[in-house]
C-alpha cells in the first residue's frame, strides 16, 4: 500500500480524506492512484499533507507523506524519461502512410 493510500485510509476513508482537503473524493483516487500528492502540495498553493495529518491524529506527519509523494514524482520522472526516449527512438522518421494525407480545395 501506498503512504497515499495509507493516510487515506486513517482518516476514514476517501469521502472523509476528500472532506479535510476540500477536493472531491475522484481527486482522492487520483493521488492513491498515482501515489503521490498534487503539484500544488509542493508550490505552496494547497495544504493536503497537513489537513491530512490532522485528521489522522498522529498516525502519520505532514513531512512523511510529502517526502514519499516527492519519492513518486521522481519515480514517475524517471520512468517517463525511460519511456520517452525508447518510443522516440522507435518512432518512424516521416509519416506512416503518405498517401493517407486529404487535401482541401477552397472555392
Amino acid at each position: 500500500m501506498n503512504s497515499i493510500k495509507a493516510a487515506v485510509v486513517a482518516v476514514g476513508g476517501v469521502a472523509c480524506a476528500a472532506r479535510l482537503c476540500g477536493v472531491s473524493s475522484r481527486a482522492i483516487n487520483k493521488w492513491v492512484a498515482a501515489a503521490r500528492l498534487p503539484r500544488t502540495e509542493f508550490t505552496g498553493e494547497t495544504r493536503h499533507a497537513e489537513n491530512l495529518a490532522k485528521g489522522a491524529k498522529g498516525k502519520f506527519t505532514a513531512d512523511s507523506l510529502k517526502a514519499a509523494s516527492a519519492a513518486a514524482y521522481q519515480k514517475s520522472i524517471h520512468d517517463s524519461d525511460c519511456k520517452e526516449s525508447w518510443t522516440m527512438s522507435s518512432a518512424p522518421e516521416g509519416p506512416v502512410n503518405p498517401s493517407s494525407k486529404k487535401t482541401f480545395s477552397f472555392p
